[in-house]
């Protein structure tokens, strides 16, 4: 959660989260414009609630895409048009968020970043708390597609990682978790086919926690 907290402040991501919550709010602040909304994508939400505040803008901004087509034609609309509101301040700054090219762009490279760390965390808010070996391999699988679906974008991409890094080295990446995900075969013979600097990282914390 406070690595998702930490990349919202990424200023790429800050300003598209800002656009986003601005252009919701005003959405579902006007009942004709969220009836209308409601109309064309057949009764569907765009605010996804989630475990925590910062979960919740990434899952928003998950929801905007998929339903972006839905929130364009909304603005370009005859009934959108003939609202007074169009021409208000609010209207005017949502219809400017929600057909620029650069905000959608913005919102595709959120949901790169944060998709994999959302993963992560249904893990851990699951019913059944998982074991730190678990987790930890959740984690490896999150900063591998992170680094997959940011590679084009080298200073982003260098940002989420440093933002990840910075919360994951100093409060989870202690020896005894690495222990234990070496003891665990499931997780650990995978990571010994993908990745041998790992493996033997792992089994290097093992022997000092046994030691």
């Amino acid at each position: 959660d406070l690595m998702l907290e930490g990349i919202g402040k990424i200023r790429e991501f800050s300003d598209c989260i800002a656009k986003a919550k601005r252009t919701t709010r005003f959405i579902y602040s006007h009942g004709k414009v969220l009836d209308l909304m409601r109309s064309l994508n057949g009764k569907q939400e765009i605010v996804r609630p989630g475990a925590t505040r910062f979960a919740t803008s990434f899952l928003t901004l998950a929801s905007m895409w998929k339903q972006r087509q839905t929130l364009k034609t909304l603005f370009v609309s005859p009934q959108w048009y003939a609202n007074r509101l169009k021409d208000s301040e609010g209207g005017k700054a949502a219809e400017a968020t929600v057909i620029s090219v650069s905000f959608w762009q913005s919102v595709e490279h959120c949901m790169r970043a944060s998709q994999p760390l959302l993963r992560a965390l249904r893990i851990a808010d699951g019913d059944e708390t998982p074991a730190m070996a678990e987790m930890w391999a959740a984690m490896d699988v999150a900063k591998t597609h992170i680094k997959e679906a940011l590679t084009h974008k080298t200073n982003l991409l260098g940002q989420v990682v440093a933002t990840v890094g910075k919360r994951w080295d100093n409060q989870m990446e202690q020896k005894l978790h690495g222990a234990a995900l070496f003891l665990n075969p499931n997780k650990f013979f995978v990571i010994k086919e993908s990745n041998k600097r790992q493996a033997s990282r792992l089994r290097s914390m093992f022997i000092d926690v046994l030691w």
